[in-house]
């Protein structure tokens, strides 16, 4: 495979992450501005992930046997269209098709990009691979809040989501001008696990080394999405405006980065197992610190501070997750991860927005501290394993 078609590949991932990342925050902020209570924004936000619990490993299945080519190009031009409605119907009932639709679609290219990656050139490349894709998630991640919230300030709710329609829109012409080449798929094996009956999404989660990586990969995405949809509400509290809420939010994303930049080096140095463990301990005590202090010097600290350790996570759990999957079904298993992500996603936004009417931001931000803890933990036990593993 041709390098340039690894790099484009991650420049739409990036772009569709750009405006995904830009939406999320948008509809935050706008569901706020029309006076949504915290409970209404918890359900606009868990929209972003609900419709795809259904079809992530349905569409999984399908590039596996069918490529990816199709799937993104609807998938990308879904997604802007989606986008676009909170332009044309700018009102708070908008808000939940604009969440589900461009939430459910964009969730298509998500699965597809990170099984490409994945694809092209060498196995031991796929360190390299992840952390360049999620280099390019976590500058999108950085730019997405900073773009809305400059956009929202400048230009109002509405116009916003018609700049991150263009912005989600780019990659489906990319893909209908034939600009990008396709890595060819790994031969489709019908029951390839260990006799497993049937083959199901089920069986996958229950395969001894694919099930502590999808444990791993669910409390790190329901890390990151938690974050960003308590911690708008958290900064908004103190009537800071939406630049500087985008911006501090932002920092986060920044911070991981810049860890990705230097993730090949580390990783040489630590097994993936060992990486997680400090990402879940530090994240643990950064979300802890973020319930002691009301200084937004502090809370910028904490989340440079949180978005380092974290950007550990993704490539690290894609690369064990390739190494584990079954043949031909990586599509299928990167499907089953999304969907518990997104399980965990359509919950986490519904219980933190019930929680944050009734109690405040801080109950929800223990709760997580001590899920994170217990990853820790468990990540601890698979590095055991892992090291008996070398040993023998």
């Amino acid at each position: 495979m041709k390098l340039n078609s690894l790099h484009l590949l991650v420049g739409m991932s990036t772009l569709g992450h750009v405006a995904m990342a830009g939406t999320r925050i948008t509809l935050i902020l706008t569901a706020v501005h029309l006076q949504a209570s915290p409970a209404v924004v918890g359900i606009i936000g868990a929209l972003l992930s609900a419709v795809a619990i259904f079809t992530s490993v349905p569409a999984g299945r399908w590039m596996d046997r069918a490529g990816a080519r199709i799937p993104i190009l609807i998938a990308c031009s879904m997604t802007a269209a989606g986008m676009a409605l909170g332009f044309v119907w700018p009102s708070l009932i908008a808000l939940f098709f604009v969440s589900a639709i461009s939430g459910t679609f964009n969730n298509i290219f998500f699965i597809a990009g990170q099984n490409l990656v994945g694809l092209y050139g060498k196995p031991e490349d796929r360190v390299s691979n992840f952390s360049l894709q999620g280099l390019g998630y976590s500058a999108a991640a950085f730019v997405g809040p900073i773009l809305a919230g400059f956009c929202i300030d400048h230009l109002g709710h509405s116009n916003t989501f018609l700049v991150l329609a263009l912005v989600a829109a780019i990659p489906a012409v990319i893909v209908a001008l034939d600009k990008l080449e396709f890595p060819p798929s790994r031969p489709h094996v019908a029951h390839p696990d260990g006799g497993a009956k049937g083959g199901t999404a089920l069986h996958l989660m229950r395969n001894p080394r694919l099930g502590p990586i999808f444990t791993a990969s669910v409390l790190s995405q329901a890390t990151w999405n938690l974050f960003a949809f308590l911690m708008p509400i958290h900064l908004a509290s103190y009537g800071l405006s939406a630049t500087v809420i985008g911006t501090i939010v932002a920092s986060f994303y920044f911070a991981s980065m810049v860890a990705r930049i230097f993730l090949p080096a580390i990783a040489r140095r630590f097994t993936a197992w060992q990486l997680l463990i400090a990402s879940f301990v530090g994240g643990s005590l950064a979300f802890i610190c973020f319930t002691l202090t009301a200084n937004v010097a502090l809370i910028l600290a904490c989340c440079l501070s949180l978005g380092f350790v974290l950007g550990f996570t993704g490539p690290m759990i894609l690369t064990l997750m390739h190494e584990a999957a079954p043949a031909g079904r990586t599509n299928e298993v990167v499907g089953v991860r999304v969907m518990l992500m997104n399980i965990c996603q359509t919950v986490i936004p519904l219980l933190a927005g019930a929680v944050g009417a009734a109690f405040g931001v801080a109950p929800a931000f223990w709760a997580l501290s001590a899920a994170l803890m217990g990853g820790g933990w468990s990540a601890k036990k698979q590095s055991r394993l892992h090291d008996a593993r070398e040993h023998r």
